[in-house]
């Protein structure tokens, strides 16, 4: 993974925030389980975080309910013009939004 994509990821989860919504022409949401992202951090990211438990422990306590947070607050997916299901990595399907 590169790191151009692993700063998409990050920032991905910060762009549609109230305050940045209307900087976008085009806003695209990434949508993926909070089972499958977990998944691919447990394959991805176990020499950032030393052990699977490790990455374990960091996504469940801290990751993924700020991701909850997010999508709850900020409604993302709502605010997107297309939103990418990306939960199977080989076929990836992108739905544009009715009106968009």
């Amino acid at each position: 993974m590169t790191i151009a994509w692993r700063i998409v990821q990050y920032l991905h989860y910060k762009l549609l925030r109230p305050e940045l919504i209307d900087q976008w022409d085009m806003k695209i949401f990434v949508e993926i389980s909070f089972e499958t992202s977990l998944k691919r951090a447990r394959e991805r990211d176990q020499v950032l975080f030393g052990s699977v438990e490790e990455v374990t422990k960091h996504y469940e306590l801290r990751y993924l309910p700020g991701q909850k947070i997010y999508l709850e607050t900020c409604q993302p997916r709502e605010k997107a013009n297309l939103v990418l299901d990306n939960n199977d990595l080989m076929n990836p399907v992108i739905f544009q939004k009715q009106g968009d």
